[in-house]
């Protein structure tokens, strides 16, 4: 969302617009798009049967999926996935799918806390708190995570600028999808993916042999202590899910561990100037999920400062996501 609300037909269309979100992720989670792409074309009937869902209300969900642009219909009541409609269904590539679960449940039960949430001072849920007693939890949020970090990866792979020897530890590294990514452009560099242990079983089985001899799995707290001995450090989308002071926490944590050679890589959305309206709005939604905000550049710069260490560069990777060099030799530890 980076268009301006500028007349007052799109002013309710936008007030309104949670009932499309709804749909789109109902028609997801209800197993609706996942029946269609695999019994293409599909009836309503057929649909209405095998997901046990009552036929006059899934005509009505099939139709207004046929408005919107995510069904289209064929003879009779028979229906079939649209283009974009396919980026709905598990398996496809670039699938939207598990954002959709996220926002379901997670996304659907935190906005309906944002009028409480600004009445309160302290910051909002956590997310993750929930991730070693409700592993499905876990297993949602990561597949969404994982889907928009291998759209990056390759560019955040590039822009790193390795000579191909280094160890790199992906600090908060999830299923590995970064880590992938590094090992795939670079022959040389051994990759350690730390996390918590929730985390282990999705890299094992992402990972699996891709250059298995270069790349490990370590259990991980980052607010404690993050293990020395690493040439690089990446923090890819990890300081935006907290607060200031816990991302100080984290940057302190990283630098402690590295040496005085060391380099320490963040990968972040962000702005040189004003934020735009779709990273107000990510902002408030990081603020209501796990207590984060999103900064621009100059605020990283200042955290990264308050913990010792200067900003050596910056690179642009695709549109608003950033890649932040920093190391060593800023005062204020």
């Amino acid at each position: 969302m980076n268009q301006l609300i500028s007349d007052p037909r799109q002013l309710a269309d936008t007030m309104r617009a949670f009932s499309l979100s709804r749909v789109l992720t109902t028609a997801v989670t209800s197993g609706v798009v996942n029946a269609v792409a695999e019994a293409e074309p599909a009836t309503s009937a057929r649909l209405a049967t095998n997901l046990k869902l009552a036929p006059p209300h899934l005509d009505r969900l099939v139709a207004a999926l046929v408005a919107v642009g995510v069904l289209e219909r064929h003879d009779g009541d028979a229906v079939s996935l649209t283009p974009v409609g396919r980026l709905l269904a598990d398996g496809e590539t670039g699938s939207l799918a598990p954002m959709a679960r996220m926002l379901h449940e997670e996304g659907w039960s935190a906005w309906a806390d944002f009028p409480r949430w600004l009445e309160q001072s302290e910051a909002g849920g956590d997310v993750f708190d929930t991730f070693d007693a409700e592993p499905e939890t876990y297993e949602v949020f990561e597949r969404q995570m994982l889907t928009g970090t291998t759209r990056h990866a390759a560019g955040v792979a590039a822009a790193a600028g390795l000579t191909g020897d280094e160890s790199v530890l992906d600090v908060g590294g999830g299923s590995g999808g970064m880590a992938r990514a590094f090992l795939a452009a670079y022959e040389g560099v051994h990759v350690t993916v730390g996390d918590r242990p929730y985390a282990r079983a999705g890299a094992l089985a992402y990972l699996g042999d891709v250059a298995r001899d270069r790349w490990r799995f370590v259990d991980l707290d980052f607010f404690d202590t993050v293990p020395p001995g690493h040439d690089v450090y990446l923090l890819s989308r990890i300081l935006h899910d907290w607060s200031d002071d816990k991302s100080r926490r984290i940057l302190r944590a990283c630098a402690d561990a590295m040496s005085d050679e060391g380099r320490l890589l963040i990968f972040e959305r962000s702005v040189e100037g004003a934020m735009t309206a779709s990273l107000a709005m990510a902002d408030l939604n990081t603020g209501l999920m796990c207590g984060g905000r999103e900064r621009g550049l100059a605020e990283f710069s200042d955290l990264l400062a308050a913990e010792g260490l200067r900003v050596v560069r910056t690179v642009a990777v695709s549109g608003d996501h950033w890649l932040i060099e920093a190391r060593a030799g800023a005062a204020g530890r």
